[in-house]
Order: C-alpha cells, then sequence, then structure tokens
C-alpha cells in the first residue's frame, strides 16, 4: 500500500461488492444520513454499504418485524488466505458470525471492520482508523441510527464478540449508552495483546499523524486501543459479563485480571461480571463452541433485553384469559369477605348472649375472669 491516505477506488468497490454478493443477494448502498428514513426490508437478510470519510462500511442485517432486540456480532481476527469451496481467496469484507441470523428471532446486525481494505495482509484492525477518523465511532453512528430507524432503544441492543471481536463490542456499548456487551476471551488493552498485530494496523496509517513515531501515535489514540482510557474519556462504562476460559493463561492473567484490578478503582465502574469457565482445546483463546455460545446469547437476550413486541391476537387471548382469572379471584374473595362478616355477627351474638344471659353455668366462668381482671 502506498504512503498516501487510503481512498475507496472502483476496484476495491468491485472486489467488496462482488464478495458481499456471495453472501448476501441484496447489498443496499445508502449515505450515512439516508439511514434515518430510509425504509429497510423485513424479515430477510441484505447487505449495507456505507462510504464515510473515505472508509468503506460494510454490515449484514436481518431485521425483525415482531422482535425489537438488536444483537450486534462485532468482527475479530482473520486469516487472508481463506479460500472458498471453489479453492477462490475469500476478499474482504469480512464478517463474523454473519449467518447466525438463522437462530435468533431477534434483529441481528453483523460488521465489517473497514481497516481490512488498507492492505492485503492485515488480519485484525479493531477499527483503530487514522488520525481524522476513528472508524468504530463512524459503525457506533451507523448502529444506532438503523435502531432509531426500527424504533429500538438502546436497552435493547446487545453486543457480542470473542477476542479482538470482543474488545470492539465493549468500546460500541461504552459509545452507544446503556447497551448491553456480552464477551467470551476478549482484549481490553491492545497494549496487553501481541505487538506485531497490533503494531500493523498502526504503522499502515502512521504517515497519517504528521510524522509521529508509533509510540507517539499510541499515547495520542489511547482512548481506541485501551478500554478503561475509553470510559475515563465518556466518563461512562457499561455492564459487561465476560466469559473467560481458564486454560487460556493469557486471557486469564493478561486481560480478566488486569481488567478487574484497573476498572475496579475508576469511578465509571458500574458493574463487571466474569464467568470463568474451563473448555479443553488447542486453541484456548479462541471462543468456546458454537452452540454454547447461542445458547448464552439466547440466555442473556431473554433475561436481560426489554422487548417490545407488537400486540397480536395471541396476545390479547392471554390478556382476557388474565383478567378473568382476575375476576374470578376476586369474586371469591368477596365470598370470603361476606362469609367472614357472617361468623362475625355471629361471634357478636354469641359475646351479647353470654353477657346478658342469667344461666350459672354460662356467667360463672365470665364473672370469675373478670374479677381477677379487677383484683389485677
Amino acid at each position: 500500500m502506498s504512503k498516501s491516505k487510503f481512498k475507496v477506488t472502483e476496484e476495491i468497490l468491485e472486489k467488496a461488492r462482488k464478495s458481499m454478493k456471495k453472501l448476501v443477494d441484496n447489498i443496499i448502498s445508502l449515505d450515512l444520513d439516508e439511514i434515518d428514513d430510509y425504509e429497510f426490508p423485513q424479515d430477510e437478510p441484505f447487505g449495507l454499504e456505507i462510504i464515510y470519510k473515505e472508509a468503506l462500511f460494510y454490515l449484514i442485517i436481518k431485521f425483525s418485524s415482531t422482535n425489537k432486540n438488536f444483537i450486534c456480532f462485532s468482527p475479530g481476527a482473520f486469516r487472508r488466505d481463506r479460500v472458498s469451496s471453489k479453492g477462490e481467496i475469500i476478499e474482504p469484507p469480512h464478517f463474523s458470525r454473519w449467518s447466525w441470523y438463522k437462530f435468533f428471532d431477534e434483529t441481528v446486525i453483523t460488521s465489517a471492520d473497514p481497516t481490512i481494505f488498507w492492505d492485503d495482509e492485515i488480519k485484525i484492525g479493531w477499527m483503530i482508523g487514522d488520525n481524522e477518523h476513528w472508524y468504530l465511532e463512524t459503525m457506533s453512528i451507523i448502529i444506532s441510527k438503523l435502531a432509531k430507524n426500527q424504533k429500538v432503544i438502546n436497552d435493547n441492543i446487545l453486543f457480542f464478540g470473542s477476542s479482538g471481536g470482543g474488545f470492539i463490542s465493549v468500546c460500541l456499548g461504552t459509545l452507544i449508552k446503556n447497551s448491553k456487551v456480552l464477551v467470551n476471551n476478549s482484549q481490553f488493552s491492545l497494549s496487553n495483546y501481541w505487538k506485531p498485530l497490533v503494531n500493523q494496523p498502526i504503522e499502515l496509517m502512521a504517515h497519517t499523524f504528521d510524522g509521529l513515531s508509533i509510540d507517539e501515535i499510541k499515547e495520542k489514540i489511547a482512548y481506541r486501543m485501551d478500554a478503561i482510557k475509553l470510559f475515563e474519556k465518556e466518563n461512562y462504562a457499561p455492564y459487561i459479563t465476560y466469559y473467560v476460559n481458564v486454560n487460556s493463561k493469557s486471557d486469564t492473567t493478561t486481560h480478566s485480571i488486569r481488567l478487574i484490578e484497573d476498572h475496579y478503582a475508576q469511578n465509571q465502574f458500574k458493574g463487571l461480571n466474569i464467568v470463568y469457565y474451563k473448555e479443553h482445546k488447542n486453541s484456548p483463546h479462541h471462543p468456546m463452541q458454537t452452540k454454547l455460545t447461542l445458547d448464552l446469547i439466547k440466555s442473556y437476550a431473554k433475561n436481560n433485553l426489554y422487548n417490545s413486541k407488537p400486540q397480536n391476537k395471541k396476545t390479547i387471548i392471554n390478556e382476557e384469559k388474565y383478567v378473568k382469572k382476575l375476576e374470578k379471584k376476586f369474586n371469591n374473595l368477596k365470598k370470603e369477605n361476606k362469609n367472614l362478616k357472617k361468623e362475625n355477627e355471629n361471634l357478636k351474638n354469641i359475646k351479647y348472649e353470654m353477657e346478658n344471659s342469667k344461666s350459672w353455668k354460662i356467667t360463672m366462668p365470665l364473672r370469675k375472669l373478670m374479677n381477677m381482671l379487677k383484683r389485677n
């Protein structure tokens, strides 16, 4: 790649669209400002292409017409030598879990990192961007606009990712306030990750920083590379649920323990739920099994997102049954209350009879009790 600023060329666009067509039939190209009022298809997957400040943003989306929760999957690292079933190199954009929309009733959004278009060798970019443009911030704006378009509140948005995708999810959850964050074997500070991979995107865009050194660039954009720094910058931190494989030493010691030490003392600390699990595999840093991941996300969405479903016939029938049960319960209580009143009247009559009776058997115990009370 040349040292000039990255430009979106016709060749890059053609390759990207060709790659997208292999994943979804329908690709919608919009400007950023057109998202708000666009009428998107429902209940079928489509691709979304946004070109903004010479960066290519691609998403694969399936909007749900019946469930107003968003589940957003963030991209992690990719092998650039991956080939298709036909033996062809898979060109960018690259997505994590793009086809998982078929497993969920919720809206599913998967995004690709624009950084991967910079160079044929780059494997992960954490949406770092360049001197003038933080790609992750723009992605947060895109997702916020999609939520507004679908009338979805931030509380109903869940970000999920593993490894580098976990880092992106944490940052998106920080920028989109009140959204939820669920991550697996995530990074939180890129300074604790493998240096050659972290330096790769920075070296590619270093020329946009007017001669700053790599270390000076890292210092300038520290909030893009460290979740703790971003919490401080935004004066906000999301509640994070974080699953860690204890067999991955780097995730346990380098990331989870350091996160606890750094984050717990922050003023922005709201809460952190770390779940340690044990899964034996050749690469313990890799995410947990697909079925376990799906079950985890579904359970989290059910218990932590507040879906606003449109009213339909089924829900109305259920409401009617519920009201009838309440009416029946109320009528039973009225009957019980009537019986209690009747019993109370009977007790009053018995008391009156005892107090006014001339029968020795009835009055003698009562007289003894009254005399005893007088003496005391």
